[in-house]
């Protein structure tokens, strides 16, 4: 998310915690996994839509802002001087 690229990956009940912070259409897509030409037209749809992909970025980007280290530290800083 940090250089402002959406995540694109199966869905899947083995995925880490971080699968939390990629919202399907928003910040990156979540496929199927079970249908390989769905899957694929809908990457392909998305790399032609310019201003499909230009929102996956920009939400990706500001999802990296919202999850960095810095973020957490002051989240914790907070916490801990209430």
């Amino acid at each position: 998310f940090l250089y402002g690229k959406p995540y694109v990956t199966c869905s899947s009940e083995h995925h880490g915690p971080e699968i939390c912070y990629l919202q399907d259409d928003i910040n990156g897509l979540i496929l199927e996994g079970e249908n390989i030409e769905r899957d694929c037209q809908r990457i392909i749809n998305t790399l032609k839509d310019s201003k499909l992909y230009e929102s996956l970025c920009r939400n990706a980007y500001q999802t990296s802002q919202k999850y960095c280290v810095d973020a957490w530290v002051r989240e914790m800083e907070k916490c801990l001087t209430r």
